[in-house]
């Protein structure tokens, strides 16, 4: 299973705020409502919180995917993040064991942990630095340096030296 980038930087948001067992869900042959599903683990109802609204505002800050609705922040214990073409879940640990939802979510689809996304997230971001080196360095050519060409002196004729010395005299006397 290749994971889009947009998914991959919703699990790098989870992971930059400490989420735990992040698990990603190919669910795009078994559902006509989202092709993918993360699901993954807060410790506590602040921290479930904490990780919605910070996947919100860095998905919208850093232009990766548009959230349409979200549920489940009264309680907090289980917070539902709609971005259409996947859905994030965010569980507190007993909520995340009650509900078992990897066990509907793998029935017909693919699963990948968060380790093995993490690997494709690190070569995203290194085709991105490169990118990113490669637009501020411009190439510079050096440029070519010409031979300087010899001047050959010109000879005068004798007629000029003898015209140049008549005017010299002219002008003196």
């Amino acid at each position: 299973m290749k994971v889009p980038e947009k998914i991959l930087k919703l699990c790098d948001f989870l992971d930059d705020k400490k989420a735990e067992n992040i698990i990603v869900f190919d669910t795009t042959k078994m559902s006509n409502v989202t092709n993918y599903n993360i699901v993954a683990t807060a410790t506590s109802v602040i921290h479930t919180k904490a990780l919605a609204d910070y996947i919100e505002l860095e998905a919208e800050k850093q232009k990766v995917i548009t959230l349409i609705n979200r549920e489940g922040f009264n309680l907090s214990e289980w917070i539902i993040l709609d971005f259409g073409e996947v859905f994030v879940h965010i569980f507190t640990k007993e909520k995340r064991d009650y509900y078992n939802i990897e066990k509907l979510l793998s029935e017909g689809s693919n699963n990948k942990s968060f380790e093995k996304i993490k690997k494709e997230l690190e070569k995203v971001k290194a085709e991105e630095k490169k990118k990113e080196l490669k637009t501020k360095e411009p190439k510079v050519k050096p440029e070519k340096v010409k031979p300087e060409k010899k001047v050959k002196p010109t000879k005068v004729k004798k007629e000029d030296k003898k015209s140049k010395s008549k005017e010299n005299k002219v002008k003196k006397g």
